[in-house]
């Protein structure tokens, strides 16, 4: 994985675009910390040459975050809680798998909701890979193409006074930067599924029908 994101190559001219570039690519990996490039002159001959050392710092590769949150939509109160796991270096390859659930409560008021309430609870996961995963290409295309490919899963579970709503959906995308001036998106997959399992007679008469 470090030697695909280096662009300083043995025996080639000194170019200031490859660092650039290879701090670009080493910035990507979320399994290190910081990166710093240094040059040593060294006197081959009658030539002089620039010996070249890449130093690379790891940082943790597991954490662990939890939220607490208050919300207030239109007088109704409420709270959530979520709780992130994370690890930058699933499969030693710099692979950052992403983990959260999440839960929350709202009180509702108003006609015909004085004793019901709004709960929710979903889970969320994804997995990006540092490199542009795709069949029938070679490995030069995809270190040029500097892209990261990401798998993403969700589930997500709501029980309203009016109705009761799951929704799933599943992706599987690109993301690049072009020359640090743009950054791109690419969704080769986007399903979503929405099952709602029960539906109020008012919100039947009032919304769908």
């Amino acid at each position: 994985v470090l030697a695909d994101n280096n662009r300083i190559l043995l025996g080639r001219l000194y170019n200031e675009r490859s660092v650039q570039n290879t701090y670009s690519y080493f910035g990507r990996l979320r399994a290190l910390k910081y990166t710093n490039i240094r040059f040593a002159e060294t006197q081959v001959g009658d030539s002089t040459k620039l010996d070249a050392y890449i130093i690379l710092s790891k940082g943790k590769y597991k954490s662990i975050t939890a939220e607490l949150e208050g919300t207030n939509s239109a007088g109704d109160l409420g709270a959530a809680a979520s709780l992130s796991f994370q690890h930058r270096n699933l499969f030693r390859g710099s692979e950052t798998f992403t983990a959260r659930v999440r839960g929350a409560y709202e009180a509702i008021t108003g006609q015909g909701y004085s004793n019901d309430n709004y709960t929710e609870y979903g889970i969320e996961t994804s997995l990006n890979f540092p490199t542009f995963m795709f069949p029938f290409l070679s490995s030069t295309f995809k270190r040029r193409i500097r892209a990261t490919s990401e798998v993403g899963v969700q589930y997500n579970s709501q029980i309203r006074p009016e109705f009761s709503r799951t929704v799933a959906s599943a992706s599987w995308s690109y993301k690049w930067t072009q020359r640090q001036r743009a950054q791109h998106t690419f969704d080769l997959i986007d399903l979503n599924y929405v099952y709602m399992s029960n539906i109020s007679e008012d919100f039947q008469i009032n919304y769908i029908d």
